[in-house]
């Protein structure tokens, strides 16, 4: 009896295992909380790098693994895989025929078994990633049920993202943005923030905006650069908010350097966020670490002779960041009563 007991027990145990990998627990992939529970900023655009790792080389298998990974980068839930597309010409080779029923063969393997059990996995591995109250607060809107038979799990990946990012779900969408607006304009570089953590809140920020519907790229700026050359950006306002919330103990003298270059038409500023990340990082590099000195002081090094500063900051390149994108038909919801005719459908503004 007691044999057949610890066999039972073992039975249950596999079962729970195998339960607990179904479910999506994964070591090393982060965890998504509330903002007042303790999740970091930036803890989606982290979450989701590495799931979208994770899909690319553990979701299903074969083409349904292919499937998988363009579905959360097509950011649309109602995409479906496409069914192979034919040979194009009137004649098509022995190589093009075979080619083709390869592909139809491959697609009717996956389509009816491999694809609902790939997104099944990618939605459960999504909820089994919240902490208890995020996914108990995400099981209580109005949305999760149709969510959850479907296995939507780019509309889940979008409230994740506004919830972790600070989100709250009001039913004056307005009035929410205007809080994130003041909340970007207020985000400060703390002097025990490293530049990278400083950016990952930044964009946290920039990003609760943007899914609140609110744009920050409507108008394009030109200018002529220090080097001559002519510059167009639709950040330049992002720009300038990221450059100016650093670290005024830190790198207030480069700060201010920037923008009386900029009065007299020497403009060093640069055109991306990503840029003005690289420019910041640049000049913790070389360890400019001084408060701004009274003007009316002065160093001398050991010859008597004044030390001048003579440091000049250039603009980097631009490079391509990771993109927050602008969310489209978000939601905005009571904070104590959830109703099922709140969604707000807005226009595509653009990519983050």
């Amino acid at each position: 009896m007691v044999a057949q007991r610890n066999g039972d027990n073992r039975g249950n145990n596999h079962s729970r295992s195998n339960q607990a990998k179904f479910e999506g627990a994964i070591d090393g992939l982060p965890k998504m909380q509330l903002p007042d529970e303790g999740g970091k900023p930036g803890q989606y655009s982290a979450f989701y790098k590495s799931f979208e790792l994770h899909v690319k080389t553990s979701v299903s298998k074969h083409m349904a693994r292919v499937w998988a990974l363009a579905l959360i980068r097509q950011d649309n839930s109602a995409w479906e895989p496409p069914f192979p597309d034919p040979p194009v010409a009137a004649k098509p080779s022995k190589k093009e025929d075979v080619l083709f029923e390869s592909a139809v063969l491959a697609y009717s393997e996956s389509i009816s078994q491999r694809w609902p059990e790939a997104k099944m996995t990618m939605h459960a591995t999504i909820m089994k990633q919240c902490s208890k109250r995020m996914s108990d607060h995400l099981q209580g809107l109005p949305f999760f049920n149709k969510c959850s038979d479907t296995n939507d799990c780019v509309t889940l990946l979008k409230h994740c993202q506004l919830l972790t990012t600070g989100g709250k779900l009001l039913a004056f969408c307005p009035s929410q943005r205007a809080k994130a607006i003041r909340s970007l304009a207020n985000c400060k570089q703390l002097q025990s923030q490293s530049v990278t953590d400083y950016l990952q809140e930044f964009q946290g920020r920039l990003q609760l905006y943007q899914n609140l519907h609110g744009d920050l790229k409507c108008y394009e700026d030109t200018w002529t650069g220090s080097d001559g050359k002519k510059v167009s950006s639709k950040e330049a306002l992002i720009v300038c908010l990221f450059i100016d919330g650093c670290d005024y103990v830190r790198f207030g003298e480069r700060q201010q350097r920037l923008r009386d270059d900029a009065s007299s038409k020497n403009i060093r500023y640069p055109s991306t966020l990503a840029g003005a990340y690289e420019m910041v990082e640049q000049w913790d590099a070389e360890g400019t670490h001084t408060k701004r000195r009274n003007p009316n002081s002065s160093s001398r090094n050991g010859d008597g002779n004044r030390n001048n500063n003579d440091d000049t900051s250039e603009s980097v390149h631009d490079y391509l960041n990771t993109p927050t994108d602008s969310r489209e038909n978000e939601i905005c919801l009571t904070s104590a009563k959830y109703d099922d005719n709140i969604y707000v459908h807005r226009p595509f503004l653009g990519g983050a």
